[in-house]
């Protein structure tokens, strides 16, 4: 499920987060751009379930069509062999 980039997007995000800021280090600066790069991570991975989540209705449907065709096709098959 998860690809590696992206699990190494969230080791480094760890990494990060566990370290002190060192002295005189803009720290307002540095926990806000954290912040806005693990919410656009976050947003990233919720775009790509969602996705993964169209694709599958997608597929649901196509299957169901294609269920639909074939049974129209053996409904005209059946009629034509009986008559």
């Amino acid at each position: 499920m998860w690809e590696t980039d992206e699990i190494i997007i969230i080791m480094i995000m760890i990494l990060f987060r566990s370290r002190p800021y060192k002295e005189g280090a803009p720290k307002r600066l540095l926990l806000s751009q954290e912040m806005s790069l693990l919410s656009d991570l976050k947003d990233a991975i919720s775009r790509r379930i969602e996705n993964r989540a169209a694709a599958a209705r997608r597929f649901a449907v196509r299957v169901r069509n294609h269920a639909r065709m074939v049974d129209c096709y053996l409904t005209a098959y059946h009629k034509q062999a009986s008559a």
